[in-house]
């Protein structure tokens, strides 16, 4: 609720009960007058999530980063060179 209207997405943190390395995306929902009405979230496991990410090819020969606002590399994903 602190954000309204806008996407959260929190730094990694470790999941309590697998011990895996998670991150959180949460938004506020809005009935059909605009009022906020709740939350909804949900928890991706970080390899998930780089996965989904390194897994589109942009271009043929362009590489894939996951980087948090602090410019902390979380993946990579480089086009093998031959």
């Amino acid at each position: 609720m602190k954000y309204p209207r806008q996407t959260v997405i929190t730094e990694p943190y470790e999941d309590s009960q697998t011990g895996k390395i998670c991150l959180t995306v949460v938004r506020t929902v809005e009935d059909r007058a605009g009022a906020i009405s709740g939350v909804v979230g949900v928890d991706i496991f970080l390899d998930v999530f780089t996965g989904l990410v390194t897994s589109h090819k942009i271009t043929g020969d362009g590489n894939t980063f996951l980087i948090d606002k602090n410019g902390l590399s979380l993946s990579t994903r480089t086009r093998a060179r031959c």
